[in-house]
């Protein structure tokens, strides 16, 4: 079974789900990714299980911990430790970014396929970026091939993601244009600049970020989604209380509104949901986990079954 690190301070869950699915389509692997909900396992004990389970390929995302096991390829997200992972020695080939300050350091140490948006010296780059409500696209170079990719997630830092997951096929044999079609399937995580499906005429989004670095990434993202005359209204999520000050000063200077957190959760998805007009984009910040019984995700589909219902009821009157 082939095993592959996506190690990272943040991002690394989002790009080993993006990997996952990636090599899956490419490739019809196999392909079990841990770190999203390992169950209590530790990272030696899941991956003997998904090895018992006749996976082909296992996708960890790492951290700072250190490691006993070997990886065919180590993938180095965003790393905001001024010291190297741990992890980085357990692995056989990397995949690095050159727009970050820790990539930068790995590529002058060891021999690493590096990826970046701007770096026209990295062996991947990407090129004419354009973010859709729906999508973001690019142009995928290498030093001998090109290829459009498109991506079904929102924002444009998850540009990184996608370069990540290329990166990471390409350092296991892929070609690139068999890698970029694949990633035209591949799924988000939940919790992740998720798009909430609704008949209504503004967009709902619901995302982790409960820090003031990752507020400022999500909105600057989500403003060019409003439409004409439309407004970004944010519903923050507890911020730790170091960073609430400035997850504060970001929510204000970015949003056209913001509603604070309550006691109850429900009463603030509702009044969030209740001031939603025509092309906005209302964000709901420091979401929970899917199926939990904080899920707003279920506080906002309730609301919007109501109110679908009372529009019902009123038109048979």
């Amino acid at each position: 079974m082939k095993q592959i690190a996506v190690i990272g301070s943040r991002g690394n869950t989002v790009a080993a789900s993006l990997i996952g699915t990636m090599l899956h389509q490419a490739a019809g692997w196999k392909v079990g990714v841990l770190g999203l909900d390992n169950k209590g396992l530790t990272l030696r004990a899941g991956l003997e299980q998904l090895a018992l389970q006749g996976y082909d390929c296992a996708v960890a995302a790492l951290g700072t911990e250190a490691v006993d096991q070997s990886f065919q390829v180590g993938v180095l997200t965003d790393w905001s430790d001024s010291r190297l992972p741990e992890a980085v020695d357990a692995c056989e080939k990397l995949v690095v970014n050159l727009d970050d300050v820790c990539g930068q350091q790995m590529a002058r140490q060891f021999p690493a396929l590096t990826y970046s948006e701007r770096k026209d010296q990295a062996d991947l780059t990407a090129k004419n970026l354009r973010c859709y409500p729906n999508r973001t696209e690019f142009e995928a170079l290498t030093w001998d091939d090109i290829q459009r990719v498109r991506m079904p997630v929102l924002g444009g830092y998850d540009i990184y993601h996608g370069l990540a997951a290329l990166g990471c096929g390409l350092s296991l044999g892929f070609s690139l244009d068999t890698l970029a079609p694949s990633m035209e399937r591949a799924a988000g995580v939940p919790g992740h600049l998720e798009l909430i499906p609704t008949e209504e005429p503004f967009h709902l989004v619901v995302d982790r970020a409960n820090r003031a670095m990752e507020l400022e990434n999500l909105l600057l993202t989500l403003l060019p989604m409003r439409g004409k005359g439309g407004s970004l209204r944010l519903l923050t999520g507890a911020v730790p209380e170091e960073e609430r000050c400035l997850a504060a000063d970001v929510a204000d200077g970015l949003a056209d509104e913001v509603i604070l957190p309550s006691g109850d959760r429900s009463q603030s998805v509702r009044e969030l949901l209740s001031r939603g007009r025509a092309g906005d984009v209302l964000v709901i910040a420091g979401v929970h986990d899917p199926g939990s019984g904080e899920d707003e995700r279920l506080m906002a589909a309730h609301w919007l079954q109501q109110k679908k219902k009372n529009a019902r009821q009123q038109s048979a009157v």
